[in-house]
């Protein structure tokens, strides 16, 4: 929250009362936003955007893919085992 979005990265917008105008807004805070202006209308009529099955990340936006919970605690209570990772060999270190 409170970070800098190139436009290449954000594609939200929203009022800011601060600014007196609309602002690029990163998903999370677009959501809470939403959340409060509905709630102050009486109605909550938008769907929760990231639980929606039809909702699709912006491609160059990380924010909006990447998890903030580290692989280890997403199947530390499923599997014992750490995932595993393929990595083509074009991007490994070379000895010499």
């Amino acid at each position: 929250m409170g970070e800098v979005l190139c436009s290449k990265c954000c594609h939200l917008r929203f009022r800011l009362q601060y600014l007196e105008a609309e602002a690029r807004v990163c998903n999370k805070c677009h959501d809470i936003l939403n959340k409060d202006t509905n709630s102050s209308s009486g109605s909550d009529l938008s769907p929760d955007v990231g639980n929606s099955p039809s909702y699709r990340p912006h491609p160059n936006n990380p924010l909006e893919y990447c998890s903030t919970v580290s692989p280890l605690q997403q199947v530390a209570g499923s599997n014992p085992d750490p995932p595993a990772v393929m990595v083509p060999v074009g991007v490994l270190k070379r000895k010499g």
